[in-house]
């Protein structure tokens, strides 16, 4: 039987095993955003858990004679060797981990490279002690003693831990003043405990002080886990840069300093990003957009203040002298992209809205909500690129929101109604149709469209009224039918903002079925306008209303940069010429409207021209063999009962001869 005893020093480690046990299973539970970090840091302590057990025991067993003491003390000692080397590895690769992480390096430091080097150096001293007496000995007695070249092998871990501390004081920027503090305590006591055990046999000061590191690390990784989970809360993560909550919390710290009032406060938003997008493809505009992002980090001062909210929309502290240096940065900025294997110089330039910070009392919300009014006044309202927010312009948006909710109350209401105005055929002077134009008839009085509809444009109220048109058109319709009158096709207008819907065709169509309504009765107008919608969503809209077997026109043709893009890639059944071609004012422009005419004609597309005033341009247009119109010259729009009133009478008395 052996007789075994535990000294105070086999006590203490087994005490400090259980405890790096216990922070081993918790860092397992726990969920790291650096899962590399994480896998080290239980390696490491699972590796210390293993020496303070084997270096207990050996204490445990040192000099007890049995026929397996030899065997027992000698694997205890090996193993436990062994397992400084791996912590000591461990712990160099903690620091490259997060070293690299930190810095976002892609390169080694030399420091660590030759720490790494002195580690595999001392794992090979380690195996060699083991199938030879010159490092350590287990003498007849089954008691461990220092060999020879102890000293030697001692000196390899004080060098590893003072290399790793001077690496951690020189990149102190990196990690931080207080995880250096930590790390450097930690490691001058490891550099005390591994002095101490070189002159002190016996004693176990070297593996507490191991201990004291693992335990350290483990704090930090909680320090480090707690600021990562902070940081990814205060900042949009694809560009650094502090996010909403970020930027308040920046303007909260400023105004505590009583510095708010330095600085102009700005909201931007970058423009034509989805032209980049449809230009350059999604990758390629991605790319455009970072270098945007690095051009102004590298424009902004240290005291200014750069944020993203997401997308293309950003935030920004400027100091109030640098006012006119960032509207120029702002109006045009030059970035390097390369397009085609060439590097191809992009213009980009932003909406501005800015509030120049004065020094009444701020907060973060109001800042927020003095910059966002301010470019929403920009974009929606002046269609300027840099507007400061003044009490003009906040009466005006005040002003603008009660129209906005007297508009929503109107509609609520049922006080837009549809005016009817016709489309005369020139080859019969017959009604063949006619267009369903919007009026707003509010406490008596008939409001014009210019007077809402371009408020409604700015806020997508006008999606609700075209669907609230066809509503009324179809009831209209309805009625006549069940009077036994035969209408002609109704047109009605449709923004080019409906195609955000993906289920238009369905909502159209389920509103015309569910009157009973031929679809032929129905044209839907879709105005040709220069905005953000792509050509293939119009497309896909047309083709699906035309599955349903609706007439689609396009509207106010020629107004656009791509009409014939447009007549090339979406099937249109009519055109409706503008306005502005049939008042022409010499050859060249009448020549235009002819060409426009006969080429709709060549691809079997009606034309209808629009705001015909004078009989000479109702003589000129039937001589280009337009046979189409509609306009004043014919009637103006009309209350459903006037219409009513031409739908009985059918013609109109020929105005040319």
């Amino acid at each position: 039987m052996v007789n075994i005893t535990i000294s105070f020093q086999a006590f203490i480690l087994f005490i400090a095993a259980a405890v790096a046990l216990f922070l081993t299973v918790f860092t397992v539970m726990i969920k790291f955003s650096m899962p590399k970090m994480k896998a080290i840091l239980i390696k490491m302590e699972l590796c210390t858990v293993g020496l303070l057990l084997f270096m207990a025991l050996s204490y445990v067993f040192d000099g007890t004679k049995s026929p397996n003491g030899f065997i027992i003390v000698s694997v205890i000692n090996a193993v436990g060797f062994l397992l400084i080397c791996f912590i000591l590895y461990c712990y160099i690769e903690y620091l490259t981990v997060l070293y690299m992480s930190k810095g976002r390096f892609n390169k080694l430091p030399d420091t660590l490279k030759n720490t790494f080097k002195l580690c595999v150096i001392w794992m090979l001293l380690s195996c060699l002690a083991v199938f030879t007496d010159r490092i350590y000995i287990i003498d007849e007695n089954n008691y461990y003693k220092r060999g020879d070249y102890f000293y030697l092998a001692s000196v390899i871990p004080l060098v590893i831990i003072v290399f790793l501390t001077v690496f951690i004081i020189q990149n102190r920027s990196i990690f931080k003043i207080k995880f250096t503090i930590l790390f450097v305590a930690s490691n001058c006591i490891l550099i005390a405990g591994t002095v101490i055990q070189m002159f002190r046999f016996g004693d176990c000061f070297f593996e507490i002080a191991i201990f004291l590191v693992s335990v350290a690390l483990y704090v930090f990784t909680l320090m480090e886990q707690n600021e990562e989970l902070q940081l990814a809360a205060y900042t949009e993560l694809k560009s650094g840069l502090p996010n909403a909550h970020g930027f308040f919390a920046i303007i909260c710290q400023i105004i505590q300093k009583g510095n708010i009032s330095n600085y102009n406060a700005y909201y931007f938003d970058v423009v034509g990003m989805g032209g980049m997008n449809n230009k350059y493809g999604d990758k390629k505009a991605n790319e455009i957009l970072i270098s945007y992002i690095d051009l102004l980090r590298n424009w902004f001062e240290k005291d200014d203040v750069l944020g993203r909210l997401g997308g293309d929309f950003f935030v920004a502290l400027v100091k109030k002298e640098r006012t006119e240096e960032f509207m120029k940065v702002m109006s045009d900025s030059v970035v390097n992209v390369i397009i085609n294997g060439n590097n191809q110089p992009v213009h980009v330039s932003s909406v501005v809205g800015g509030y120049k910070i004065d020094d009444t009392p701020q907060s973060p919300e109001k800042i927020m909500s003095k910059i966002s009014t301010a470019i929403s006044y920009a974009k929606n309202v002046s269609k300027e690129r840099f507007v400061f927010i003044d009490d003009e312009i906040e009466k005006k948006l005040i002003e603008e929101k009660r129209n906005y909710d007297n508009i929503l109350k109107g509609l609520e209401n049922g006080e837009f109604v549809p005016y009817y105005q016709p489309k005369v055929n020139t080859e019969t002077f017959e009604l063949c149709g006619c267009e369903a134009l919007v009026r707003w008839l509010k406490n008596g009085e008939l409001i014009p469209p210019y007077k809402f509809i371009p408020l409604m444009e700015r806020t997508d109220l006008i999606c609700n009224l075209d669907l609230y048109m066809l509503e009324h058109v179809c009831r209209d319709i309805r009625e006549w039918l069940d009077e036994g009158l035969c209408p002609p096709c109704v047109s009605v207008n449709l923004s080019r903002k409906n195609l955000n819907n993906e289920n238009l065709a369905e909502d159209i169509h389920k509103i015309v079925s569910g009157h009973n309504i031929p679809v032929s009765l129905i044209q839907i107008e879709i105005t040709e306008t220069n905005d953000a919608y792509p050509l293939i969503e119009l497309k896909k809209a047309v083709d699906k209303l035309h599955g349903f077997g609706f007439s689609v026109a396009i509207d106010d043709f020629g107004t656009g940069s791509s009409s014939i893009s447009l007549l090339k890639e979406v099937s249109f059944d009519a055109l409706k010429i503008d306005k502005t071609f049939i008042d022409y004012a010499d050859d060249k422009e009448q020549k235009l409207l002819s060409y426009i005419i006969e080429m709709a004609k060549a691809i079997d597309i009606n034309v209808i021209a629009e705001g015909v005033e004078e009989p000479v341009q109702v003589e000129s247009l039937i001589n280009m063999e337009c046979t189409y119109i509609q306009g004043y010259v014919f009637d103006k729009p009309l209350e459903k009962h006037e219409y009513e009133d031409r739908i009985r009478r059918k013609k109109y008395p020929a105005i040319i001869q």
